[in-house]
């Protein structure tokens, strides 16, 4: 089973069969959103983050309708990747960031700043020793990552965090990730 037809079961179990197309427009725009956040953060947002977000963005769409009915399908269609990208741009400084149905619902209506609330996705650092070249992968929970990446966006919990170089014993271990942190795992290469 590939990754959308994942992210679409867990999307149509949250919102039934009825909306499986309004949700594969919610994984295209939610993965818009996280690329694009990506390539200018260099942060990394692994699978489970990734599968969190697409069903947190469904809720918060869903919140979104139900609460203003001046807001359609569409308008939240057009400012999901934005409000993505904003959510993981504030929540990426370890600071307060506005929830997503939140940010959803100001950047439909263009209405001004919104209050903050916590993040749901800790920032975990993988400090590899030495860092060049950087040629090393990191697996988290068996899922492999761009070489080179060393900061990533995940859920909270145990993460098994391996980190792998040609040449060399693999560095093996297992964190709790919080929301304070810190989340840092040194391995020596």
């Amino acid at each position: 089973m590939t990754h959308s037809h994942i992210i679409l079961a867990v999307l149509l179990t949250v919102t039934g069969a009825q909306g499986a197309g309004a949700n594969n427009m919610v994984i295209k725009e939610v993965s818009k959103g996280i690329e694009n956040w990506s390539k200018v953060s260099g942060v990394v947002i692994t699978d489970s983050a990734r599968k969190k977000l697409f069903v947190d963005a469904q809720l918060a769409r869903n919140q979104v309708l139900s609460k203003n009915s001046s807001i359609t399908p569409e308008q939240l269609n057009n400012v999901t990747a934005k409000s993505i990208a904003a959510f993981l741009d504030r929540s990426q400084q370890n600071k307060q960031s506005a929830s997503l149905a939140l940010l959803m619902e100001q950047y439909a209506t263009g209405a001004g700043l919104v209050l903050p609330s916590l993040t749901d996705y800790p920032t975990l650092v993988i400090q590899v020793n030495p860092p060049q070249p950087d040629d090393f992968v990191v697996a988290i929970d068996q899922v492999p990552y761009p070489a080179g990446s060393t900061m990533f966006r995940v859920t909270e919990g145990s993460k098994q965090v391996q980190v792998e170089r040609a040449h060399k014993k693999p560095c093996t271990k297992t964190i709790k990730v919080t929301r304070t942190g810190p989340n840092v795992v040194v391995c020596d290469l």
